[in-house]
């Protein structure tokens, strides 16, 4: 079936083929012929895939590396926090110098005991991922 032709009668554009240059119309049942086989209706230029090449075996290393501020250790900080936490200290040696001066201004009331104590079980539960990521960058 070729709907790139049009009927003579009809104007209809199903049309098959019935041998070599004589076409029948499926709306009116004229044949008729043409001169030449008609072309074939244009395919749509598909894009060819890019192209991947490769300079070299090995594994590139990421465009983007965040830069390490320091290298605190979560093993520090937990021992930190366990022995000296009610005092704060733990929190100069993470950086966090206004939290670590508030335990200390306050550190006989008992309040910074009970701030190590919850953040000593926080550090415990914290990957090591996490910890980088919260102290190290």
């Amino acid at each position: 079936m070729n709907e790139s032709l049009k009927c003579s009668e009809c104007g209809g554009n199903k049309c098959q083929r019935v041998s070599g240059n004589t076409y029948r119309c499926l709306y009116c049942g004229s044949t008729f012929t043409t001169k030449t086989d008609p072309v074939p209706p244009a395919m749509p230029q598909v894009m060819p895939p890019p192209q991947v090449v490769y300079i070299d075996h090995q594994r590139q290393a990421a465009p983007y590396q965040p830069i390490r501020k320091s290298e605190k250790k979560k093993s520090t900080a937990l021992l930190l926090t366990f022995f000296l936490g009610w005092l704060g200290i733990e929190w100069f040696y993470l950086g966090e110098t206004t939290t670590g001066i508030l335990c200390v201004l306050f550190f006989w009331t008992g309040i910074p005991f009970l701030v190590a104590l919850v953040h000593f079980i926080i550090l415990l539960c914290t990957s090591n991922e996490q910890f980088d990521r919260q102290y190290n960058y």
